[in-house]
């Protein structure tokens, strides 16, 4: 049986694996940077060949998860270059069957099946297991999505709650604010909160103690 492709895609890796039809655990990881592709076919054939399904071991079925909007027949990628057609990844890696997810829409589908063991109180209080979820990740972009749950089964919903303007609430964010505005037109949360955000809010409370960034 023909395992199938899945990956998770941001601004800066891909991150592909198989996985074997009726399991959950995937297998043969690897992490590649985006910035060495030309675009997701190649990327994709590269990790093929490396892992050696190609020929009649190649995945016929794929679902990929992106860090952008996926709901239409394009998809061009927020935060690196890749732009392609739905149309033509499908035909160039000759899958019967090829799903674009959001990556935070994958992000919650997990997260009902996340264990105990690995969670972590953040605030005491009774947790009521039957109610909606919210899920924030930063990496190169910043991840906003929710999770319900339906009558059948939990329902993700994807958003772009990054994008969100950042409302500062008393005067050290404000003042951090003035110093993103010399930088950028508009402040998102996602300008602050990202691997980029993080080295500008380190040099952004450097100008405001009047100490050198180092």
């Amino acid at each position: 049986m023909r395992p199938a492709l899945i990956g998770d895609i941001g601004g800066t890796n891909a991150r592909l694996a198989l996985v074997t039809p009726g399991e959950v655990t995937p297998h043969d990881i690897l992490n590649l940077p985006c910035a060495d592709y030309p675009g997701v076919i190649e990327a994709i054939q590269d990790y093929l060949a490396r892992v050696g399904a190609t020929g009649d071991n190649a995945p016929q079925e794929a679902c990929l998860a992106f860090a952008c909007p996926v709901h239409a027949e394009r998809v061009k990628m927020t935060n690196n270059h890749w732009d392609f057609m739905k149309s033509d990844v499908q035909q160039a890696l000759n899958l019967s069957l090829f799903k674009v997810i959001n990556d935070f829409t994958a992000q919650a589908l997990g997260v009902p099946h996340v264990g105990e063991d690995n969670l972590v109180e953040v605030q005491p209080g009774e947790a009521q297991s039957h109610s909606t979820r919210l899920l924030i990740g930063p990496g190169t972009g910043l991840g906003v999505a929710g999770v319900f749950p339906g009558q059948h089964a939990w329902i993700p919903l994807p958003t772009e709650g990054g994008h969100v303007t950042f409302a500062p609430t008393d005067t050290t964010e404000r003042a951090l604010l003035d110093v993103f505005l010399q930088r950028h037109q508009r402040v998102s949360v996602e300008r602050i909160l990202c691997g980029q955000g993080l080295l500008e809010l380190y040099q952004a409370h450097c100008t405001l103690e009047g100490q050198t960034p180092r």
